[in-house]
């Protein structure tokens, strides 16, 4: 099974994270529909959120290089000028010749 990372914004995009969550996990739910293993940081989000960590974003894009570093292929949602963090995703997946793939926010809607 292909491992999956997917680079969406969690701050940028609509500015609401529950929403871009939800926009994530749509993707997220696509992409499982295909057979990929979607490897997911969503839980940054979920700790984060619940107080459950402190981290500050240089301690969350460390842990995303590494998640991107273990998948076999990494998809763009929507426009990586809006996120610090999917661009620095996006220089992760090509310095380690990850194919990375782009699409539209609204491609896929369940």
């Amino acid at each position: 099974m292909r491992k999956l990372y997917i680079a969406h914004p969690l701050q940028g995009g609509s500015g609401n994270m529950e929403e871009n969550v939800e926009h994530y996990l749509t993707w997220v739910a696509f992409a499982m529909e295909l057979g990929y293993c979607v490897v997911t940081w969503v839980h940054h989000y979920l700790t984060h959120t619940r107080k459950l960590t402190d981290g500050d974003a240089e301690y969350y894009l460390t842990i995303d290089k590494e998640l991107v570093l273990c998948c076999d292929e990494v998809w763009v949602v929507g426009d990586p000028a809006i996120s610090n963090g999917v661009r620095f995703e996006i220089s992760v997946a090509e310095e380690a010749g990850i194919p990375v793939r782009y699409f539209k926010w609204n491609v896929y809607t369940l």
